[in-house]
């Protein structure tokens, strides 16, 4: 399988809500921005139904979205905070984290440039590609793998409260904050 869908004037929400529902063990995400109210919902549903999700943030995004709010209570995305079957990691590096892609029970890879954003999914002209090409799966495995170990990634805590703190500072001085 491999199939292309173009947001605006068609939304893709009800392609990634399906893939999302369609899970039964896990899902992988990189996220560059993850507000989008269905797709946060599906999400939530899945976990509910033991499937384990991480999730992989953008810090740059994620600030801008939190707007110095640690519990993201403004935010759709503070949903997604402490449940259960739901890890979060957050790139330290403002370099961005740029990929809108998951993967489904290691088999089907989303992928694209359509962020998880009213917007994104529904405004802008974006692309979503599916596919369940077993070496396509495997590459996206690999790379989120790799960003997922990063010694130095960061809690959704830690990446706003570090927001405008030197960057030789926060790792250290947060994880002593948060015991």
């Amino acid at each position: 399988m491999y199939t292309t869908h173009y947001s605006n004037p068609a939304s893709v929400v009800p392609i990634d809500t399906t893939l999302i529902h369609s899970a039964t063990k896990t899902i992988s995400m990189a996220a560059y921005a993850l507000v989008d109210p269905p797709i946060i919902a599906a999400l939530l549903d899945r976990a509910a139904n033991g499937v384990l999700i991480d999730v992989y943030l953008d810090r740059t995004e994620l600030e801008a979205e939190a707007r110095g709010d640690a519990l993201l209570s403004r935010s759709p995305l503070h949903a997604l905070l402490n449940i259960p079957g739901i890890a979060i990691k957050v790139k330290q590096s403002s370099i961005l984290m740029h990929l809108k892609s998951y993967l489904v029970d290691g088999v089907t890879l989303r992928d694209g440039s359509a962020n998880f954003s009213p917007a994104g999914e529904q405004e802008q002209d974006n692309s979503l590609t599916l596919t369940d090409d077993p070496q396509a799966a495997a590459l996206f495995a690999q790379k989120f793998a790799a960003m997922w170990a990063r010694p130095d990634n960061l809690t959704v805590a830690q990446a706003v409260q570090a927001h405008g703190k030197p960057a030789a500072e926060p790792i250290a001085h947060l994880c002593t904050d948060m015991l």
